[in-house]
């Protein structure tokens, strides 16, 4: 068994370990591991998961495991995740980074990547929504944002919603949004003021997006909420901007709904 772990420390790089297998993680994670002292790789892995008390605490059982004889049980995954710094879900199958820090990264990344795709092909979609960017930028965003939430609402309360139908989804969100504009322009035969509808909007979606976290309490944290706040604060500033040099070079600011 010395051998064994012997390899385990001599070993040139945590890469050489294949992390395809429960055994492959679980060699990466124990090479992984800075010595505390004189003790290094399995020995110091088992003298963590004395302290845990976990099963298969001993050379013959890990040997066992790093070879992948046989699927260690949950409770020495949960405890060998804790001892290592490793996420239990990714040693256990593979899911995910390593540790909760490179999952966040990862996570976010994820999330930038969805937003982005999420908003330009909820722009492609709605013409009169596009034209509003150039005005203030923060409406298009918040109703992206309303929009995504929207749908993950529908699936966390048990609709089913493929990808596909997002920008269908997108389209419903703003003919209700918009619904009583277009019924007072109708009536009234006058275009609304593009910035008077900007901020009619943003507190539309920042009703909307309330109501969703009534919908669906768990689904997202306060602080994913506190966007809007930021959204809605900052906007009124870049709207004034915006609107002012495109009116002072004759450019057209309506959002063109049924104008």
């Amino acid at each position: 068994m010395r051998t064994l772990n012997r390899e385990l420390g001599e070993m040139g790089s945590e890469t050489e370990w294949e992390t395809d297998t429960i055994g492959g993680r679980l060699g990466w994670a124990i090479k992984g591991q800075p010595p505390v002292g004189k003790r290094r790789g399995i020995g110091l892995l088992i003298s963590r998961l004395e302290e845990r008390k976990a099963p298969g605490a001993n050379y013959p059982s890990i040997s066992g495991y790093l070879q992948d004889q046989v699927d260690p049980p949950l409770a020495f995954i949960t405890a060998a995740a804790g001892a290592l710094g490793v996420r239990e879900a990714w040693l256990a199958f593979g899911e995910g980074a390593p540790t909760e820090q490179e999952e966040a990264a990862r996570r976010e990344h994820q999330d930038e990547d969805d937003a982005s795709s999420a908003y330009s092909r909820i722009l492609s979609t709605l013409p009169d929504l596009a034209r509003l960017e150039n005005l203030d930028p923060s409406v298009c965003q918040a109703f992206v944002m309303y929009v995504v939430r929207l749908e993950e609402t529908i699936q966390a309360l048990g609709g089913n919603l493929p990808d596909e139908e997002l920008e269908d989804l997108a389209i419903a969100a703003w003919g209700s949004m918009t619904a009583p504009v277009s019924r007072w322009q109708r009536r009234t035969k006058q275009p609304i003021e593009p910035r008077a509808f900007a901020d009619y909007a943003m507190a539309m979606l920042t009703a909307l997006s309330l109501s969703l976290r009534l919908a669906a309490p768990g689904l997202r944290s306060a602080e994913d909420y506190e966007t809007w706040d930021a959204l809605s604060g900052g906007r009124r500033k870049v709207s004034d901007a915006r609107a002012h040099t495109m009116e002072s070079k004759g450019g057209n600011t309506d959002p063109g709904l049924d104008a």
